[in-house]
């Protein structure tokens, strides 16, 4: 049984690297990924080290830490080209999948059940908007390795090194993308004040904590700075975003491998019509409706559940810490702050199904083939039509390059028929540019 695990858990390795390192030129290349690959090329260079990252959704800068993490690859590495520099990160989230099989095989908490979480590890792999958001040039789509690195700090929180790596890290993850301040804010008050409630009686080495805390927050002095003298209003900050709840509904719809129509835009009803996409679809609906129905419906006669762990402790430090200051900000929670939550979408909802049993585990395995379908689909179509023109994906990096050739019309199949003329690839290029 253990051989056939291992064999299992190298295979998923496998098709997660192919899904994250396929069609490298393909990758996408506009305003954002332009400038980050810009920065890692000139800083030190022909222009002084930024101080100040780029501007963010609500009109502050990010801290400068966004930038530097790409500076520090590209001359690590000597990485030259846009392509080269997100296989970069695309090699750093098949990291964090390393990592975090890690930690679930050696931090587990031994009273905590290991099943949900190597079905996270599975879902992680094969997720679509995971696979979309961990092939960008994009700060925040570097967060699932710090995500992971903080919570394995966190499982050994009583032990000096422990502490320190979650203090550490804490700090640094908003400095990589603002989301990261929620969550490090959601861990920090979940701890102290719900650890007893969920029967979790693991001290804190909290001179480590702080050690870690304060060393990690050095980098971020020159934008507390801007952002207390200089950053003007925060942009999208309305109260009737409070009652939208979206931190919650992206974070479900994710977990079930809903959401690519942000990047697809409008080729995304194109994309879901296919014959097979639309299958995988209706039976990730289904399966989950099914988890649902058996996990109340076996709930409710036993009238009893057990929420006192570890991992339930982390999961509610996410989910309810995090998505409670975020959502009470009243910012417009877009799609992508929800990288900083990784792996605990995933988590979630192997931890509902794995209620359920063996039944709950086959239902598992029936969405994460589905989203398996879903995952290689997308790749294929924005590789067949050149990306996604006209929407937020746009125009693949290879096909921006002068001498670009466009896929001739008879060569793509009829059901993935949106790749543009000539022309209007483009004028769509210029758009970007």
């Amino acid at each position: 049984m253990r051989s056939l695990r291992k064999i299992a858990i190298g295979i998923i390795l496998v098709i997660a690297a192919a899904l994250r390192l396929s069609f490298p030129r393909d990758v996408e290349y506009k305003g954002d990924e332009r400038y980050m690959f810009q920065q890692s090329q000139t800083a030190g260079a022909s222009w002084d080290w930024p101080v100040l990252g780029m501007r963010s959704s609500v009109t502050l800068r990010n801290p400068p830490l966004s930038v530097w993490l790409f500076i520090g690859l590209a001359k690590a590495f000597q990485l030259r080209d846009p392509v080269a520099l997100t296989r970069g990160v695309e090699c750093l989230n098949i990291a964090a999948l390393l990592l975090l099989l890690w930690m679930i095989l050696r931090l587990i908490p031994p009273g905590d059940d290991r099943a949900p979480w190597l079905w996270t590890f599975m879902l992680a792999s094969v997720n679509p908007i995971a696979v979309l958001f961990q092939r960008k040039l994009w700060a925040q789509d570097t967060l699932p390795f710090f995500c992971v690195a903080l919570l394995s700090g966190w499982f050994k929180r009583e032990t000096a090194a422990g502490a320190f790596v979650w203090g550490f890290l804490g700090a640094i993850l908003g400095q990589i993308q603002m989301a990261g301040f929620f969550l490090a804010a959601g861990y920090l008050s979940c701890t102290v004040f719900l650890a007893k409630r969920f029967n979790v009686h693991r001290r804190t080495n909290w001179t480590a904590w702080l050690a870690g805390s304060g060393l990690g927050a050095i980098p971020m002095i020159p934008w507390v700075y801007y952002a207390i003298y200089s950053g003007g209003p925060i942009k999208g900050a309305d109260w009737s975003n409070i009652w939208k709840l979206k931190f919650w509904i992206t974070w479900i719809t994710h977990a079930l491998g809903y959401g690519l129509d942000y990047s697809l835009g409008k080729h995304a009803d194109e994309f879901s019509r296919l014959p097979w996409v639309a299958a995988a679809y209706a039976l990730i609906g289904l399966a989950a409706a099914a988890i649902v129905y058996f996990v109340i419906s076996r709930r409710w006669k036993e009238k009893s559940i057990s929420l006192q762990d570890e991992s339930m402790l982390a999961l509610v430090s996410t989910g309810v810490g995090c998505g409670m200051l975020m959502t009470l900000t009243g910012i417009d929670v877009h799609r992508y702050y929800l990288t900083v939550v990784y792996p605990f979408e995933y988590y979630w909802l192997a931890r509902v199904a794995c209620a359920d049993g063996i039944r709950g585990q086959r239902l598992l395995a029936l969405i994460a083939a589905c989203q398996l379908v879903i995952s290689v689909s997308f790749l294929n179509f924005i590789h067949l039509n050149h990306g996604a023109p006209g929407a937020d994906y746009g125009i693949g990096y290879q096909w921006q390059q002068p001498g670009f050739k466009p896929l001739t019309p008879r060569f793509v199949p009829r059901f993935a028929r949106v790749c543009p003329s000539r022309s209007s690839t483009k004028s769509a290029i210029k758009h970007w540019r």
